[in-house]
């Protein structure tokens, strides 16, 4: 009866150091998966050691850590970053668990906060963009969109501002070439209208028929016997306006001549056509 209860106890002893070595191996092995971030391998380790040893506090926390620690960054990479920060908090608190994971999920934390702070002052920076565009002022708007882009914006976080990004820069360019065609265009009929100012000032008659006549016979001093075309004809010559003037001057029958002036109908000038060339008189 002896043998046999001793038997028996040696046995319990042997299962019971096969199940701790079992145990410690997993547990290490978990922890080893941690260190090469292999988190799902450490969890099915932690898993392990926890059927090695039922409700192990260590094994317990590890794999809670284990688990938490995932879920964070699964949230990070999901842009969920209040979930991130609160599971990684869970993480922290469980002290009889790995140091390390502990380490990591306060480092995760740590980027959490800085993709905040960068997010904060993307927002800050796409604001001034934008009232800069409001205001057509593209060109600075155009440099800080630029300067934005030009950042990492990697993370899923920065994904919708950097499409709202995009579409203003689209924006910018598009307002800057209405921009450039409407000062065209309006160069264009500015310089249009100059043109007909100009023919128009050209063109524009300064004198009546009867001071175009006073021009002529106050030119020379005339015989008497000098007759004169009373009712002068308005003759386009070009851009040009001229009053055409006969002119007799019949001395007698052996001194006798006819001249056709011109007077410039805007500044009063006077030319010879007789011969059919404008040779100025005056």
């Amino acid at each position: 009866m002896k043998k046999v209860l001793f038997s028996s106890l040696f046995l319990v002893v042997m299962l019971m150091g096969c199940n701790e070595e079992a145990y410690n191996n997993a547990i290490q092995k978990g922890l080893d998966h941690i260190g090469s971030a292999e988190y799902q391998k450490a969890e099915s380790a932690f898993e392990l050691a926890l059927e090695e040893k039922k409700e192990d506090v260590k094994a317990t926390a590890l794999l809670a850590q284990t688990r938490y620690y995932q879920e964070a960054l699964e949230a990070y990479e999901e842009a969920e970053l209040e979930a991130a920060a609160e599971k990684a908090e869970k993480v922290t608190k469980e002290t009889e668990g790995s140091d390390a994971l502990i380490k990591k999920a306060e480092e995760l934390v740590s980027s959490i906060e800085d993709l905040q702070t960068t997010l904060a002052e993307i927002m800050e920076e796409y604001e001034s963009a934008m009232y800069q565009f409001e205001e057509e002022e593209y060109e600075g708007a155009n440099k800080l969109i630029e300067d934005i882009l030009n950042k990492d914006l990697s993370h899923p976080l920065f994904q919708p501002v950097k499409k709202e990004m995009e579409e203003l820069q689209h924006d910018i360019e598009a307002a800057v070439l209405a921009k450039e065609k409407a000062e065209k265009e309006k160069a264009e009929q500015a310089a249009a209208k100059k043109a007909q100012e100009q023919k128009e000032q050209s063109t524009k008659v300064n004198l009546t028929g009867d001071e175009a006549l006073t021009i002529i016979k106050n030119l020379n001093d005339w015989p008497s016997t000098t007759t004169f075309d009373l009712d002068p004809n308005l003759i386009e010559w070009g851009e040009e306006s001229y009053y055409g003037i006969y002119i007799d001057t019949h001395v007698d029958e052996s001194n006798s001549s006819t001249s056709l002036l011109r007077v410039d109908a805007k500044d009063g000038s006077v030319y010879d056509f007789s011969r059919g060339e404008m040779v100025p008189v005056n």
